[in-house]
Formats: structure tokens, sequence, C-alpha cells
């Protein structure tokens, strides 16, 4: 499996100070030079750069969504056995069409704790929340029930 981040769990979780949970549900993360530009932060050496190939497909891509997921989506549709991180509706709903598996940085952390890498999930939401990462009343209690914090 080929986990591809979007910008916006790259920055959640550097906003919070977490984005070593990537890595240790994961290991090697990839994403684009697209993306990475939208971080505004050096990535670690676990987070590679994939240049994209397909340039009439990310275009195809980039008339729908944001520089940053249109990329993501394009590195997808060239690597086997991708994983899309990606919390843009629009952009789950093209890859969800496309047959991508998806997931988003919410169900990051509910994975974290299946892992026992976390103990709790909601410290983290808190946290998220007050760097204004959105999340639904609904959506946050969806993941407290599925992690046993409700």
């Amino acid at each position: 499996m080929i986990v591809i981040a979007d910008s916006s769990c790259l920055i959640a979780l550097l906003n919070i100070g977490r984005l070593e949970l990537l890595q240790q549900v994961y290991g090697r993360i990839v994403t684009t030079h697209t993306v990475a530009e939208e971080v505004k932060q050096e990535l670690p050496d676990w987070i590679s750069m994939i240049k994209i190939k397909n340039e009439d497909f990310h275009a195809l891509m980039r008339r729908q969504l944001d520089p940053g997921e249109a990329s993501a989506l394009a590195l997808a549709h060239e690597v086997a056995n991708p994983l899309l991180i990606l919390d843009d509706l629009a952009a789950r709903k093209i890859a969800e069409k496309l047959g991508f598996p998806i997931i988003g940085t919410l169900g990051v952390l509910e994975e974290a704790k299946l892992q026992g890498i976390l103990p709790e999930v909601r410290p983290l939401l808190d946290a998220l929340k007050r760097v204004n990462f959105r999340i639904s009343k609904f959506l946050e209690e969806s993941v407290l029930r599925r992690a046993g914090e409700l």
C-alpha cells in the first residue's frame, strides 16, 4: 500500500505537533511537490515527494479541485494500491468515484488508537479544533463512538 497525503492532514498534524503519527501508523508517506508547497514547512525525510507523470489526468483533476487535492488524486491514479489521506469533501467524492480507498485526518487518529499508538483520540480532536480544523459535531461523535470514548 502506498499512502498519499494531501496538505490538510499534514498541516493539521503539524499544527498540533503530532505529524509523527503518520509515520507511526503507516511508515512511509508520499505526496506531491504541490502538496509540499502548500504545507509551507520542511517535511521530514520519511515523507517522499513524487512527480506526477500523467499531466492530462492531473489537468482534469485541477479543473475540479484545488491544486493539492488534484495532485494527490493524480498521483493515486499512477501508483498501485494507493491509500489517500483526504479531508476535502469534493476530493473524497471524486476519489470514491475513481475507486480509491480514502481516509481522513480523523481516520488516522482512529487508526493510531486501534494500533495502540494513542490511548485516546479525544485530546487530539480537541487540539485540532483549537487550531481551527473543522470537525462537525456529528463527525466528532462518530469518531469518539468508534474509538470507544463516547
